[in-house]
């Protein structure tokens, strides 16, 4: 089975994680913080909120964002983004702390992440 790696996991790497995952590969998505969920997780402005209206704000594959006001707080966001890691069984697939500095290429064509032989990465 090939092996993908994705770096982050805010909305864009889950969302890689997940398509990946159901492309067949064996996943992993490696996480610099201790909480998924990219800048929505590492801001942590009282009044954080969304600009856009939260609707318009979602996965694809996944039902809309529910918000108590028409923008969505950052603690909605985060919700939301653990909501699909679990639905979509992801979560088990994210590992925190895992700072990646440097991403090498063989003459093979595989990769090396953190340590980690790959066949694809997603950052």
């Amino acid at each position: 089975m090939k092996r993908a790696v994705i770096v982050g996991a805010g909305g864009a790497g889950l969302a890689a994680l997940h398509a990946m995952q159901q492309a067949g590969f064996e996943v992993l998505a490696l996480e610099q913080h201790a909480e998924l969920g990219g800048v929505w997780a590492t801001t942590k402005y009282p009044s954080l909120a969304m600009h856009a209206k939260s609707f318009s704000y979602r996965f694809h594959d996944y039902p809309p964002m529910a918000s108590r006001d028409a923008h969505a707080t950052g603690a909605e966001v985060r919700a939301y983004f653990a909501a699909y890691a679990r639905d979509k069984r992801i979560a088990d697939k994210i590992h925190y702390g895992q700072r990646v500095d440097r991403i090498v290429r063989r003459s093979d064509g595989r990769c090396v992440v953190a340590g980690r032989e790959c066949d694809a990465v997603i950052v």
